[in-house]
């Protein structure tokens, strides 16, 4: 179990890396065999690992040789290798033997598309430096969560809601329809989350519109 989490500001706002080590420390025990954090102006994207695949290169967040792909990743790609094969026969060389590689180079190749060509349990977010775009996806299932908050001014995620309500932007008003949801239904569905600024990501369903894509700032 890894976690991830992010914060993006628009409107030339400084993303600061202490948001991060503190949306991190909430979630401390996800990572316990390492922490990352990639920070440049407006971005910050942070990570907790786990080490399972390539235990001595796989530390996230990872980067492509440019640094014009970051990755931030949780989960596990069952058929990473099938993909890496077929990345490598288009050119492309790896450094790592990480399934968190894949993603970088797969979303060279095929931009949101890569999400069709994935088969496992995973969130991940990966931020394209040259179009000023984050991409954030779970798998089909929704196995692996991923809660949000977006407004005029800020983008963050995290791996949960605790890691998410650390970034200080979100206050903790309930939102009432989610509340009348769960006392009917026994859960809140997504989007909704217990607190009215907080979303949870939808599961990926071979749908394009439902990853979330942000080009603004």
């Amino acid at each position: 179990m890894c976690g991830i989490t992010g914060i993006i500001k628009f409107n030339g706002d400084v993303a600061y890396p202490q948001q991060i080590t503190a949306m991190n420390r909430a979630m401390s025990y996800r990572g316990p065999d390492g922490e990352g954090i990639w920070a440049e102006g407006q971005v910050c994207l942070g990570h907790l690992r786990l080490a399972i695949i390539d235990l001595t290169a796989g530390d996230q967040p990872m980067t492509d040789d440019e640094e014009s792909l970051i990755v931030v990743f949780n989960g596990e790609i069952y058929n990473f290798q099938a993909v890496r094969t077929e990345l490598e026969l288009k050119g492309y060389q790896f450094q790592t033997k990480s399934d968190t590689e894949v993603l970088i180079h797969g979303f060279r190749e095929w931009g949101r598309d890569l999400v069709l060509k994935l088969n496992g349990m995973f969130a991940f977010a990966i931020y394209d430096k040259r179009k000023r775009i984050i991409f954030i996806a779970r798998d089909r299932l929704g196995v692996k969560p991923l809660y949000y908050f977006s407004d005029s001014s800020s983008f963050a995620f995290a791996s949960e809601m605790g890691g998410l309500m650390a970034s200080g932007l979100i206050d903790r008003e309930i939102d009432q329809q989610a509340l009348d949801l769960y006392l009917h239904y026994q859960y809140i569905p997504a989007p909704l989350t217990i607190y009215r600024q907080a979303k949870k990501a939808r599961a990926w369903m071979l749908d394009r519109n439902r990853a979330r894509q942000r080009q603004d700032y």
